[in-house]
């Protein structure tokens, strides 16, 4: 035991000859230069998760614009199921109308204009001109004037 402590104490003792022969002693950093690296630090941290943030918004809005470009493609599918909901005569239906008429406002200004939309919303609303809570519902969203 003797013998293997004193092998392994050399060994230290070697080891931390080896570590400071080869490395030159840091000089100290002082406060404010600890402080501005930080700042830095943060600084770049900062920068970087605003880019990754925008690439995120810009692949989001690319898959909602290629989601509302592919709503309209059949978009008549869309206005009869918002007029079934409707139909349903509940706030469920209503909400959900809405919902759809919302995704259908925005595909009509993507690939067609605003004065289609309300063209088509009017006709949507000559069956459903009684539901005051659709209406009301409709006003809130801005779909309706």
């Amino acid at each position: 035991q003797q013998v293997e402590w004193l092998v392994r104490s050399r060994y230290a003792a070697w080891l931390k000859a080896q570590r400071s022969s080869s490395a030159p002693a840091a000089p100290g950093r002082r406060v404010a230069q600890l402080h501005e690296l930080a700042r830095t630090a943060a600084t770049m941290r900062h920068e970087q998760e605003a880019r990754a943030l925008a690439q995120q918004e810009a692949e989001r809005r690319r898959q909602h614009e290629a989601s509302l470009r592919q709503w309209m493609a059949d978009p008549d599918r869309y206005w009869k199921t918002a007029d079934a909901e409707a139909a349903r005569g509940n706030a469920s239906g209503y909400e959900q109308a809405v919902r759809i008429l919302a995704e259908l406002a925005e595909g009509y200004a993507l690939v067609a204009s605003r004065g289609a939309f309300d063209h088509e919303l009017r006709r949507f609303l000559v069956p459903h001109a009684r539901r005051a809570a659709l209406l009301r519902r409709l006003t809130e969203a801005g779909l309706r004037p």
